[in-house]
């Protein structure tokens, strides 16, 4: 049977619906696909459905929302044609995968604690929140019926279990969209579902927000959010990486608020869904003002469209505060492209938000305009932009509620019920209204819902109606809407007798038992150590050898303790010992900070001791977020172990000995639960002992160093983290690339221009989705020319951080330049090029690859080009040597670089990669290329490769597009001069000395990359005491 993981990306870009349409539905009588008819053409993909129905038999029932897809597979079989078989199995296992995603995406909107499980109170808000009956019966009842472990919670894999037998993600939010739909209806997407995903990544919105979105938006509202211009896309971009930290950081706080005013986490969930899901965003208006706007207008418009305001007119006072909101995002924007103005009635009052009804007292109710709004805690006028959220991001804003309406929020929410509110009796002052920036277009027409419509203007019910026939709205005057509100009080709920039949004995139909277990959050680990501090601690880089813990060999075990900080020592630092007891040792790199909380500990001082513990606290949260990262590092099954292979590529990769009996000997020390592979508690305590991730990456580091040296950061961290964020670099990548990278190879890619940014951000989004599609497909091409997955790994990890990213030039036609130059040109700024000198080819060709992103950009902005030696060639490229027979080796490039597999010109932007997404145009490689590229990196030894036997055409050499400025001194590291530059050394090296680079002439190069061959690996003596170490210590 294809595996899951060979359609992963295909699915996403195929079909975006989670669930099939009505029309679409399997319509035949009740009953399931037990009994199929083969045609003998069609055997095989007979047995593929059949290892289907044993590992998932929720899929015979013709009640499941993939009924239809499974019913034309079968009408395939049994007609024998074999092509239609294959494309509906195709169709299917996409479809089951995206469902899957979306059972994913389910557990974690449920599992509030990320532990991995959920509780009996999740369980109760999950049965709340869905419109199922929530007494403790109840949870009982599915409890009793969902959690086949017994331990009292349920699993991922019984969560998996039950939806399948539910009919699928479709139905199990059935009545929640219901809920939903009534505020405006679903409809489907306009959008190409590939621009649709990669549209919302522009806005911030990453695949498994998205896939959180899916479960219960309409496809009207994720279409809205694509069609915003860059400018609102970066604004909202920039607000929702803010939020997303501040809304983390401020949960648990928010959780002890909640306690202590008497509610439970399941009530302040359900305030958040509210939020997040149902409560109206509206725009309060003065009829009698914009009323004729709205019979001549199509959109509602902002002030500097219309130079009216209900409230400050001062468009200038507007622009410094919408900069201090949204960074540089507006700067060049068209007055029509700005944000414009409302509240969300968070406390669902008929009168709309009493305390902005200085705006007016009317108001429209929107639609589609959810993903693309941001809010804030009152009036924005001034607000710092940490102060804003997104509906998905949200505690940090509902911390800043006053208790008055922090209860009335809950009140409202609580249940579902959707209770009628009443703002009034929360204003306690002017300006303190939820107000909502909402960014792109609002159409009358698509993005207002209804009127709702002061009673005073009935005595105008006739100019009013026309209104609203005029643009399509819900006509309800204020006195009718508190009974259209009162009618909605109960919620939209299972009835009581349904839910039993409805939904609990499906658990029965079938024991299902799981081909394998499904990990919670595939492929991520989430570590739920000191969730306050969890967003603090992304601030936080490496420890510094210079800070490490310097006195004799030992151990924490002996802490003084002064009486002012008992609590300290015996419920904080002891219960960190008892948990992670690797920490008692002085080798471990955090061992500073802990000595540091052991002196302020002995000297009695409090705040001192509580400021030591925080800060070990965030140091100890980042470690573990590595931890995680180079354990997904590792998993390249995805499967949430590492299994023997995974392992030996691991050692291989570290540097470390890797012989089968390595492999087993540390296998035997770390594999305590004997399960045959590494889980990822057991990896965490292995990092632990071994004294954390910078001693475990040591030497891949060393060896990475070599090319340039490692240099501390000179950009703030936060600032750091979202620049990096928007060049798309996620926070996961992010901590990927911590393991290995220097701070100086972070920040150049921190210094990008926006447009630069924005071509990066494309590739990327564009890149990870082909790799993921091509890996399946290279794994097992590598293997057919007999090589192993481990192989395969050392190549990519290769090109990823040690294949050389290199310029060839003309030293004779560039050398004065560089002399009187203080950076590398591109042909836009020089007007020479050593290809084709036509720079509208080359605009064309640039708009091709990178969308608009360079549209306006300036010369020295747009990219320069260069090779990747992946064959470790000593001569450079051959195949590129047209070019020149020098070159300059370039550092601090590879977080902005994107990659081709042959020269760019006309080649579609999907064809590109970026370096940790880089397998499909590994597949391009010729077998000569991907032979040679595994000889040069086997087993790290960074063999001496040759690019001349590998050339078979012009062109085919591995281009790499490179973005941002190319500064002589800090972005060169050193000058490859070809044998003939000898007779003018005395210039050459004056040229080097110039720009502070290293001179290697072309013969001396080819000894420098053999003295490398062997690698930088941790001699087998020091790796059986470490084994030794390992096996001794707790």
């Amino acid at each position: 049977m294809f595996s899951l993981r060979q359609v992963f990306s295909l699915c996403i870009c195929n079909d975006t619906a989670a669930e099939v349409s009505e029309e679409v539905r399997f319509k035949s009588g009740q009953g399931d696909f037990s009994t199929v008819n083969v045609s003998p053409q069609c055997a095989v993909h007979k047995e593929q459905l059949d290892e289907l129905f044993r590992s998932k038999p929720y899929l015979k029932s013709k009640e499941h929302e993939l009924a239809f897809f499974i019913d034309e597979l079968c009408k395939a079989i049994e007609n024998g044609n074999t092509d239609e078989a294959q494309n509906c199995l195709d169709i299917l296992q996409m479809k089951l995968d995206l469902e899957e995603k979306n059972i994913s995406a389910a557990f974690k909107k449920f599992d509030h604690s990320g532990d991995g499980v959920l509780a009996k109170n999740e369980v109760k808000f999950m049965l709340d929140y869905l419109g199922f009956p929530d007494t403790q019966e109840d949870v009982d009842k599915l409890m009793n019926k969902v959690d086949t472990s017994r331990d009292g919670t349920i699993q991922f894999d019984e969560f998996l279990r039950y939806v399948g037998k539910v009919g699928g993600t479709g139905k199990l939010f059935e009545i929640r969209r219901q809920q939903i739909q009534e505020r405006g209806g679903f409809k489907g997407s306009m959008t190409d579902p590939d621009n649709l995903r990669v549209a919302l990544q522009e806005c911030g919105i990453n695949p498994e927000a998205q896939a959180h979105w899916r479960l219960t938006a309409s496809e009207s509202e994720l279409d809205s959010a694509a069609q915003l211009r860059p400018c609102q896309q970066a604004a909202i971009r920039h607000i929702r990486n803010l939020a997303q930290e501040n809304h983390e950081r401020a949960l648990p706080e928010l959780q002890k608020r909640v306690q202590k005013l008497g509610y439970t986490d399941t009530e302040l969930f359900m305030a958040l869904s509210w939020v997040r899901e149902l409560a109206p965003l509206l725009v309060h208006i003065n009829l009698d003002k914009v009323g004729q706007f709205f019979m001549q207008d199509t959109h509602y418009r902002n002030q500097f469209e219309t130079k009216t305001s209900g409230g400050l007119l001062k468009t200038s006072a507007r622009e410094k505060w919408e900069r201090g909101l949204f960074g540089t995002a507006y700067d060049g924007a068209r007055p029509a492209e700005r944000p414009k103005y409302g509240v969300q009635n968070i406390w669902n009052d008929p009168r709309g938000v009493v305390g902005a009804r200085q705006y007016g007292d009317s108001y429209i109710v929107l639609k589609d305009i959810r993903l693309r709004c941001t809010l804030s805690p009152q009036d924005s006028a001034n607000l710092p932009a940490r102060r804003l959220a997104v509906l998905d991001y949200y505690a940090h804003v509902l911390l800043e509620y006053s208790d008055k309406e922090l209860k009335e929020t809950i009140r409202v929410a609580e249940k579902g019920d959707e209770k009628v509110g009443d703002s009034e009796k929360v204003v306690e002052k002017w300006g303190m209204y939820k107000e909502a920036q909402l960014h792109g277009e609002i159409d009358l027409r698509k993005h207002v819902d209804r009127l709702v419509a002061n009673e005073r203007h009935r005595k105008q019910a006739d100019w009013v109606e026309s209104i609203c026939k005029k643009n399509g709205w819900t006509l309800t005057w204020m006195d009718e809407m508190r009974t259209h509100l009162e009618d909605r009080q109960s919620g939209v709920e299972l009835d009581a007798k349904q839910w039993p039949q409805g939904f609990v004995h499906r658990i029965d139909q079938s024991k299902v038992k799981m081909g394998r277990d499904m990990k919670y959050n595939e492929g991520v680990h989430y570590i739920p150590a000191y969730p306050r501090l969890i967003a603090l601690s992304l601030v936080c880089g490496f420890v510094s050898s210079e800070v490490l813990f310097q006195s004799v060999q030992g151990d924490f075990s002996a802490v003084e303790v002064s009486p002012q900080c008992t609590a300290h020592k015996d419920e904080q630092l002891d219960e960190l010992f008892r948990s992670r007891p690797y920490l008692l040792s002085k080798e471990h790199e955090l061992a500073f900070f802990i000595d540091e909380l052991r002196k302020s500990i002995a000297s009695g001082n409090a705040d001192e001791a509580q400021n030591n513990l925080d800060i070990l606290q965030m140091k100890l949260d980042l470690e573990e977020k590595h931890i995680a990262a180079a354990f997904n590092k590792f998993d390249h099954s995805r499967d949430g172990v590492l299994a023997k292979n995974e392992v030996t590529f691991m050692l291989d990769y570290l540097g470390f000995p890797d012989t089968q009996e390595d492999v087993d000997k540390l296998m035997s020390i770390v594999d305590t639960s004997r399960d045959g592979t590494i889980q990822f508690d057991e990896f965490l305590r292995y990092v632990g002992k071994v004294g954390g991730t910078g001693k475990l990456f040591e030497i891949r580091r060393q060896q990475i160093q070599e090319r340039g040296g490692f240099k501390g950061s000179m950009t703030d961290p936060d600032n750091l983290r979202v620049a990096m964020q928007e060049c798309g670099i996620n926070p996961e990548a992010q901590a990927h690339w911590r393991l290995t990278a220097s701070e100086s190879e972070l920040d150049s890619a921190a210094q990008l221009r926006p447009c630069q940014q924005a071509a990066i951000r494309h590739i990327r989004n564009l890149a990870q989705e082909n790799h993921e599609r091509a890996l399946p497909e290279l794994q097992r091409r590598v293997q057919t020319l007999g090589y192993t997955d481990t192989e395969l790994w050392m190549v990519l990890s290769w090109i990823r951080e040690l294949a050389p990213l290199i310029v060839h030039i003309n030293l004779d036609k560039a050398g004065q330049f560089f002399l009187k130059d203080t950076h590398y040109r591109n042909q836009f700024e020089t007007k020479t090029s050593g290809g084709l000198l036509k720079t509208s080819a080359r605009e064309k060709w640039e708009r091709g690859l990178f969308g608009t992103a360079y549209d306006d950009a300036k010369p020295a902005e747009r990219p320069k080009y260069g090779v990747q030696n992946i064959w470790n060639d000593p001569r450079g490229v051959v195949g590129a040597r047209q070019y020149g027979d020098s070159y300059i080796v370039l550092k601090d490039f590879r977080l902005r670089c994107t990659l081709s597999p042959q020269d760019s010109a006309n080649l579609p932007a999907r064809k590109l990669a970026v370096l940790d997404y880089y397998a499909h145009v590994l597949l391009e490689y010729s077998d000569k290329e991907l032979k040679e590229a595994i000889r040069v990196a086997e087993k790290g030894d960074e063999k001496v490769g040759d690019s001349e036997k590998v050339v078979e055409k012009w062109g085919m050499y591995k281009e790499a597009q490179l973005h941002g400025e190319i500064d002589l001194r800090k972005h060169v590291d050193r000058l490859v001069a070809n044998e003939r530059h000898r007779k003018q050394a005395d210039w050459v090296k004056k040229l080097c000395k110039k720009n502070g680079w290293t001179l290697t002439w072309m013969d001396d190069m080819r000894a420098q990359l053999e003295d490398r061959q062997s690698g930088v690996e941790l001699d087998v003596k020091q790796w059986q005491l470490r084994c030794i170490h390992l096996a001794r210590y707790p």
